[in-house]
């Protein structure tokens, strides 16, 4: 199957429910695999990947021309939110990037099993 064919499971919740906006799947070196919008830049993905440092002090991150500031990070997922739109959720796996933009504010929104899955040989599964 297709990374466009997988596009619609990539924004939605486990439950059906459209949970980003936009979303897209990068290699750890900013190759895309997968985008719904623009291309994001290799820096833009090294600076994202920075984040999950445990010796980042940083406190947002710039993104699509838009500047988000973080809510939390651990091991492989950091949440970030702005000041009046939405959110962002950024996963990291073993051999990719996953990134999600949310309409809506990621900190006031449940814990939900976010479906975001990347072809690879082991298959992950995001939570928001």
């Amino acid at each position: 199957m297709s990374w466009e064919a997988w596009a619609p499971h990539l924004k939605q919740t486990q439950a059906g429910y459209e949970a980003a906006s936009e979303c897209g799947i990068y290699s750890l070196q900013g190759d895309p695999w997968y985008s719904s919008n623009e291309q994001l830049s290799a820096k833009t993905i090294k600076d994202l990947r920075e984040m999950f440092s445990s010796t980042c002090d940083m406190s947002s991150v710039e993104f699509r021309e838009t500047k988000y500031f973080k809510i939390c990070v651990d091991e492989n997922i950091a949440r970030f939110k702005h000041v009046t739109k939405g959110g962002l959720v950024v996963g990291l796996g073993n051999e990719c990037i996953i990134i999600a933009e949310c309409d809506k504010p990621v900190i006031k929104q449940k814990r939900t099993s976010f479906k975001c899955m990347a072809f690879s040989p082991h298959i992950h599964s995001f939570m928001i």
